[in-house]
């Protein structure tokens, strides 16, 4: 699994301004899944109007693609880079614990991590692969962006494109606030250093625990029992209901819109998007940095 940020919706190649190249652009971004046994590639593109860039809207694609899965499989390993903020983190776990009850024919999932700036993935090789196809083109639209995307391969087949809107992103968040009381602990009354797991893994048979390793070579796995207290309910994970993520679009900037719409007044952008880019919604009271990341 891979999240990437596109290429912002741009195009000031080749106009030789450097005025024009330091506008702030539209962010899009494509998280990639890569299925080994299939070869199949799947991708979800939004851009920054739609949602952010963090442990929400990872958790939202992950658990997207294993509702997709067929019936017949019952155990997902996968493998990602390391980013705390968005793919290791108790949010995350959260949306694992309720995909492995939720969804009737998985049994186990397991989230394995490889070793920083020692990885090489093959949703790796997707991203190449896209930045091949996107070499000399003008994009300017997230929508434009997935017709490249669903494109850039042709064999064994094009790769699996999934547009997301606001609406299709859950509040995995709040979900973690509602049920899970404690990651700090194990079951030995050790403390969890989260940076240094390697392997997560989600069961039915133990729908309230997380299971962990520091390495994967080790044996055995520790757990994480997510009630804090000893003699607390256990979750009820069927019965919980996940609440939207966003009820609207997120505005951007107005300096990152007055530079659009500079773009567009310059015709660096053509005037057939000038409603697109017109209609994106801003704010002066925005305090998000430019392409900041969850901080969990």
């Amino acid at each position: 699994m891979k999240m990437k940020q596109s290429d912002k919706i741009k195009s000031e190649e080749n106009h030789g301004d450097s005025a024009i190249y330091y506008k702030r652009k539209l962010n899009a971004y494509n998280f990639t899944i890569y299925e080994n046994h299939s070869r199949d590639g799947y991708c979800y593109i939004w851009d920054e109007c739609n949602a952010q860039k963090g442990s929400n809207e990872i958790a939202t694609c992950v658990f997207k693609y294993l509702q997709s899965l067929p019936d017949t499989v019952t155990h997902v390993s996968s493998f990602s880079d390391t980013c705390g903020g968005q793919n290791r983190n108790k949010h995350i776990c959260a949306a694992m614990l309720y995909a492995v009850i939720n969804i009737s024919h998985l049994e186990i999932i397991d989230l394995k991590y490889m070793e920083s700036g020692h990885s090489y993935l093959e949703a790796d090789a997707m991203h190449a692969t896209i930045e091949r196809a996107r070499k000399h083109k003008k994009i300017y639209t997230t929508r434009e962006w997935a017709l490249l995307i669903s494109a850039a391969r042709i064999n064994p087949k094009p790769y699996i494109v999934n547009i997301l809107t606001n609406s299709d992103f859950y509040d995995f968040k709040l979900l973690t606030k509602q049920v899970v009381q404690n990651t700090t602990k194990n079951t030995d009354k050790d403390t969890v250093n989260w940076l240094k797991i390697k392997w997560l893994r989600f069961t039915k048979l133990k729908p309230n625990v997380i299971m962990y390793k520091y390495d994967l070579d080790e044996e055995n796995f520790m757990e994480i029992n997510i009630n804090q207290k000893r003699n607390a309910k256990a979750v009820d994970w069927q019965q919980v209901i996940l609440n939207k993520a966003y009820n609207n679009t997120l505005p951007i900037t107005e300096a990152k819109k007055k530079d659009l719409l500079s773009l567009l007044e310059a015709q660096v952008i053509p005037r057939d998007y000038e409603s697109f880019y017109h209609s994106l919604p801003s704010s002066s009271r925005i305090l998000r940095k430019e392409d900041s990341e969850d901080e969990e």
